[in-house]
């Protein structure tokens, strides 16, 4: 029953689904599909909402093809007993390789007319594609979502530039940390792990805000401009938000933890909430890949730091908090 301006619709049964906008609809969605998870497919899957990834891993293109095909059929047939439908015109496939093995698997593809398809449709290959606001390239080097923020922040320094001339610091500071600042710092623990040269742009933008809420000239040093203005850098936003994932997932805040298995540099054990000692093993890495990942470099941040802090175990805020007033990470290179 629809009520507007105090007029009542007629009562009608709902056999399926929910009315939209409701309070409980998305809560009632994610206990109707619960389920996915045991359908007992290759593939890892993760959802948000409605929108649901199918993580597959294998080194032989052919043998993955054959395997996505399958599981698609599988987990097809799962929408169609829930009464469920894909909308195959969003879904998108994105092999992720290498630059140079990319070649070698698209000669394959083409020669073996591999093709994956769901409903008879063939779903489209992608280079990149944008989930959950983060646009994900095939090779992972974030320089895709980097520009695509870039995008959204330069109008943004811009409009701090003019509105400079009319309102008080503080406010600048307020509207940059809201309109500049909110825009890098999401999801910089994924798109972050890059090399320095990708991240460039990001770090002369924040560079350039400093300047323009200083009255400082093009040419003035921004670094000490930033420290007295209190502005967090590029390399201290990501370790900031690095650790505090960190700290959810050694001590299980969440559910990051399952995805990870972190061991006691001195026991080789899972961490425990009852552990003394929480210096953490790094691993060897060989490639550049490993050395900007999130296991290694998370691992490695997170013995730097100071014993009473790492011990600070039942309250992510507090955490969070302590990191982001007295944890300097200006001088940290991965």
């Amino acid at each position: 029953m629809l009520i507007v301006d105090g007029h009542r619709s007629a009562l009608l049964n709902i056999s399926s689904g929910v009315t939209q906008g409701s309070i409980l609809g998305p809560t009632l969605f994610l206990i109707y599909i619960n389920d996915i998870y045991n359908i007992g497919i290759n593939a890892k899957i993760t959802s948000f909402a409605d929108d649901t990834s199918l993580l597959f891993v294998d080194k032989n293109i052919n043998n993955l093809y054959n395997t996505i095909n399958n599981d698609l059929y599988i987990l097809n047939n799962w929408f169609l007993n829930n009464n469920l439908s894909v909308n195959v015109s969003k879904s998108v496939l994105v092999l992720f390789t290498t630059t140079h093995n990319n070649v070698k698997i698209n000669k394959i593809i083409d020669q073996d007319l591999l093709r994956i398809s769901l409903n008879n449709t063939e779903i489209v290959r992608c280079q990149q594609v944008n989930y959950l606001g983060l646009i994900i390239d095939f090779n992972l080097t974030w320089k895709q979502h980097i520009n695509f923020v870039i995008q959204k922040i330069s109008k943004q320094v811009g409009l701090l530039g003019k509105l400079r001339h009319y309102v008080p610091k503080n406010l600048l500071l307020a509207y940059y940390y809201a309109h500049v600042q909110s825009h890098i710092f999401y999801g910089i623990e994924v798109y972050g792990l890059t090399p320095k040269s990708n991240v460039k742009p990001l770090i002369s933008i924040i560079n350039r805000s400093v300047q323009i809420i200083s009255f400082a000239n093009f040419v003035d040093h921004a670094t000490p401009l930033r420290v007295k203005l209190g502005i967090p850098s590029f390399s201290n936003l990501l370790m900031r938000a690095i650790i505090v994932d960190m700290h959810k997932i050694i001590f299980k805040i969440g559910h990051a933890h399952v995805n990870f298995a972190i061991t006691c540099r001195h026991t080789g054990v899972r961490t425990r909430l009852d552990d003394n000692i929480y210096n953490l093993n790094v691993s060897r890495v060989r490639t550049s890949l490993g050395r900007y990942s999130f296991n290694f470099v998370g691992c490695k941040a997170w013995n730097l730091l100071p014993s009473n802090v790492q011990c600070i175990t039942n309250d992510n805020i507090i955490f969070k908090n302590y990191i982001k007033q007295h944890m300097n990470w200006d001088n940290y290179i991965i």
